[in-house]
């Protein structure tokens, strides 16, 4: 259970960094702006109902304080993808403590209660994989 909480903790952590960064649009300037928000789905083998529910729970706190305001549809889309891919890279050689357990975490990008763009990234002891 403490692998899990340091992964909740590195990925809110992670996610603070890309989502504070600033960045010029090059979209035309009659793109709509809207807000955007985090979703995570839970999911993993060698875990108990209990444990993934309480990563869940956490992630969904933790997400569900987290807002992408005033962005165009495009400029969601750069700040997902750019999570996703330092989320990635920071599991790449996987996670020793999960032995041989592996988790399953589903990103979704969502605006207005729809999914914009989604990721799944898996995580081993040996690796992260996004798919």
């Amino acid at each position: 259970m403490k692998q899990l909480r340091k992964l909740s903790f590195l990925m809110m952590a992670m996610f603070v960094a890309v989502v504070s960064l600033s960045f010029t649009s090059c979209s035309d300037d009659d793109d709509t702006v809207s807000d955007y928000s985090l979703a995570v789905t839970v999911a993993g083998d060698g875990y108990t109902a209990e444990e993934l529910a309480t990563l869940q729970q956490q992630l969904d706190e933790e997400l569900s304080q987290v807002a992408l305001s005033n962005l165009t549809e495009s400029q969601a889309i750069i700040v997902f993808d750019n999570f996703i891919s330092r989320y990635s890279q920071q599991y790449a050689n996987g996670v020793s403590t999960l032995g041989s357990n592996t988790l399953v975490l589903t990103f979704s990008l969502v605006n207005n209660g729809s999914v914009v763009k989604s990721a799944v990234v898996t995580i081993t002891s040996t690796g992260c994989t996004v798919g």
